[in-house]
C-alpha cells in the first residue's frame, strides 16, 4: 500500500469519526504532494459537504481541474456538489456537457456512469438518465442493483411492462433483494391467476431477516393481497409491516401538532388585510394537500396545457424561507416556534423573487409552472404574501380514504406520523383546523378540489380548476392519461391509466379494522361522509 493511500484511508477514519477538519488536512497535503491524486480531491470536497460547506466543496473541485486536469470522475464530482450548493444551473449545463462528450467517446466505466445516473435521477432528468442506466448493464450484466435502478427510471418514465421485465431479471439473481419486491408489486393490480403471494410469503419466512426486509415484504404482500381482495390477511400483514416501521422511527407526533397551533397563532387575519408586498408575478401553481388526495392527478392535468410546465415536489420555497427568517445559532426543537414567529416578518417581496429564481433554469420555460409539494400546506399562509396573484389549489378527500391510502404507503422518507392510525388521525385533525384557518383569514384565495368530485364530475372541475387559474381552455387537459412526462411520485403507476373511481370510499372495505380511526378522526371535529 502506498503512503498516499494510508493518507487516504486515515482520512476516511477521521470523517467517520466526525474529525473534519483532521480528514481536510490530510487531504489537503496529498492535493500539495501529488495534484494528480483525484481520489485525494474527490475525498476532501466529500468532507467539505459532510462538514456542512458545499461552496467551499465546489470551489475545491473547480481548483481540482486546474491542477489534476478534465478527468471525467471528477467532473461529475463538480456536478454533484453544484446540486448540493443549490446551484442547478452550472450543474445542469455541466452534465449536458458530459452526456454529449460520452455520446461521442464511450467509456468502460460503470461506476462512473452510475455515478453520473444517480446525479442525473436527483434531478429528475429520467429521460437522460435511461440510456446511462442500459449503458451499465452492457457493461457489467447479471448485477441485482442495475436491474432494480433500471426498473427505477422506467417506472418513472411510465414504461411498466420494460420495468416489471427487469425487476424479474433483478430478483432472478437476488430473490432477497426486497426493494426490487416492493417495487414490482407497485407497478399493476395483481391477479388471482397472476400474483407473488406465495413467493412473498416464503420470502418473509427467510431466517434471520433485517427489519428493513420485513417491512418491505409485509407491504408488497399487503398490497399484492388487497388486489385479490384478501382484505384482512391483508390488513393484518400492513399493521405489522407499519407497526415494525413506526418502531424504527425516532418521531412525536406533539412537535408536528404544536408546529401548526403555532402556524395559526402567528399568521392572524391582520397580516393579510390590506395590500401585500409581495411579488407581482404569477408564475408559481401549488399544489396542495395530504399525500395520496389527487395531488399528483392534479399536476397531470394542468401539466397538459401549453403554457404550463410541472416542476415536480419542490423544496424550494421552505429553503428559501430558511435563508431569510433562520435564527443564528439556534438548532434546539423550540427554535422552530421561534422560526415560526420570524417567518411573519421577512420581507416577502424577496422571498418570492428568490424562490422562482431557486426553480431555474427548469422553470422559465411557459408562463406558468407548478409546485407540487403537498406540505406546502403549511406555507399556504406565505406563499400568499409572497405572491398574491399566484394560485394556490387545495385537494381534499375522504378522511378515513386519505388516512388509509397514506397508512399503506411505504415511503422512502418523511410522513413519520404515517405509520400509526391514531397519529395519522390526530395529525389529519391538526392538518384540517389548518386550512380551515387559512380559508378563514384568506377568503377567496384558495381553491378546494375534493378528489370524489373530480372523479365523477371530472369535465366541470377541470374546466373550474383551469378557469381559476386563469388559464385559456385547452382540451388536452382531459387527456391526463397521455402525457408522457416522467413522475417520480408514490402515484407513478397510477397516473399512466385512465381515470378510474374505485379510490372512491376504498376505506369501506376495511370498516371493522377502520372503526378506531373513524372514531378518532369524529371526536376531532372531523366529518366522514
Amino acid at each position: 500500500m502506498t503512503k498516499g493511500s494510508n493518507h487516504i484511508n486515515s482520512a476516511r477514519t477521521m470523517l467517520e469519526t466526525g474529525d473534519f477538519q483532521g480528514a481536510l488536512s490530510l487531504c489537503q497535503k496529498l492535493n500539495q504532494s501529488d495534484p494528480n491524486d483525484v481520489a485525494a480531491w474527490q475525498l476532501a470536497a466529500h468532507v467539505l459537504q459532510r462538514a456542512g460547506k458545499p461552496d467551499k466543496a465546489v470551489t475545491l473541485l473547480q481548483q481540482s481541474l486546474r491542477s489534476a486536469g478534465q478527468h471525467l470522475s471528477l467532473l461529475v464530482s463538480l456536478c454533484e456538489a453544484f446540486v448540493v450548493n443549490k446551484q442547478k444551473s452550472p450543474a445542469l449545463a455541466l452534465a449536458k456537457e458530459l452526456l454529449q462528450s460520452l455520446a461521442l467517446r464511450p467509456i468502460e466505466n460503470p461506476e462512473i456512469y452510475g455515478r453520473l445516473a444517480y446525479f442525473l435521477t436527483s434531478l429528475e432528468l429520467h429521460h437522460e438518465s435511461l440510456p446511462i442506466y442500459q449503458r451499465i448493464l452492457v457493461l457489467q450484466p447479471g448485477v441485482a442493483v442495475h436491474y432494480y435502478n433500471l426498473a427505477s427510471c422506467q417506472r418513472f418514465l411510465g414504461l411498466l411492462d420494460e420495468a416489471e421485465e427487469a425487476l424479474n431479471e433483478a430478483l432472478a439473481i437476488d430473490p432477497l433483494d426486497t426493494e426490487a419486491q416492493l417495487l414490482r408489486s407497485g407497478l399493476r393490480k395483481q391477479l388471482a391467476s397472476n400474483n407473488h403471494i406465495a413467493e412473498l410469503k416464503g420470502l418473509a419466512d427467510t431466517p434471520s431477516l433485517p427489519n428493513s426486509s420485513k417491512i418491505n415484504l409485509a407491504f408488497a404482500l399487503a398490497k399484492e393481497l388487497e388486489d385479490v381482495e384478501d382484505y384482512t390477511q391483508s390488513f393484518q400483514i400492513l399493521q405489522a409491516g407499519a407497526e415494525l416501521k413506526r418502531s424504527s422511527i425516532n418521531y412525536r407526533i406533539e412537535t408536528d401538532l404544536d408546529i401548526m397551533e403555532k402556524i395559526t397563532e402567528v399568521f392572524h387575519g391582520d397580516l393579510f388585510d390590506g395590500q401585500i408586498p409581495g411579488s407581482e408575478t404569477k408564475e408559481p401553481i401549488f399544489v396542495i394537500g395530504m399525500p395520496r388526495t389527487g395531488t399528483t392527478l392534479v399536476e397531470r392535468i394542468l401539466a397538459c396545457h401549453s403554457d404550463v410546465y410541472a416542476a415536480g415536489e419542490l423544496h424550494n420555497f421552505s429553503s428559501e424561507l430558511m435563508r431569510l427568517a433562520k435564527i443564528p445559532g439556534a438548532n434546539a426543537a423550540d427554535s422552530r416556534l421561534r422560526f415560526i414567529e420570524n417567518t411573519a416578518h421577512v420581507d416577502f417581496a424577496a422571498l418570492g423573487r428568490n424562490y422562482v429564481e431557486s426553480t431555474r433554469p427548469e422553470t422559465g420555460n411557459t408562463a406558468r409552472f407548478i409546485d407540487k409539494l403537498p406540505f406546502n400546506y403549511l406555507y399556504a399562509g406565505l406563499i400568499h404574501l409572497a405572491f398574491p396573484n399566484a394560485k394556490i389549489i387545495s385537494l381534499t378527500r375522504n378522511p378515513v380514504d386519505t388516512c388509509f391510502a397514506v397508512f399503506k404507503q411505504l415511503f422512502r422518507s418523511g410522513y413519520p406520523f404515517s405509520y400509526c392510525l391514531d397519529e395519522l388521525a390526530d395529525y389529519y385533525i391538526a392538518y384540517r383546523k389548518l386550512m380551515t384557518h387559512w380559508f378563514e383569514v384568506m377568503p377567496g384565495v384558495i381553491h378546494e378540489i375534493s378528489y370524489e368530485n373530480l372523479v365523477t364530475n371530472f369535465e366541470v372541475e377541470v374546466r373550474a380548476m383551469v378557469a381559476y387559474c386563469q388559464l385559456p381552455w385547452q382540451d388536452d387537459c382531459l387527456e391526463f392519461h397521455l402525457n408522457s412526462a416522467a413522475s417520480s411520485t408514490a402515484s407513478a403507476a397510477q397516473v399512466r391509466e385512465k381515470l378510474y373511481s374505485t379510490s372512491i370510499a376504498y376505506g369501506r372495505r376495511y370498516e371493522t379494522q377502520l372503526q378506531g380511526l373513524k372514531s378518532r378522526l369524529e371526536a376531532g371535529g372531523v366529518t366522514i361522509p
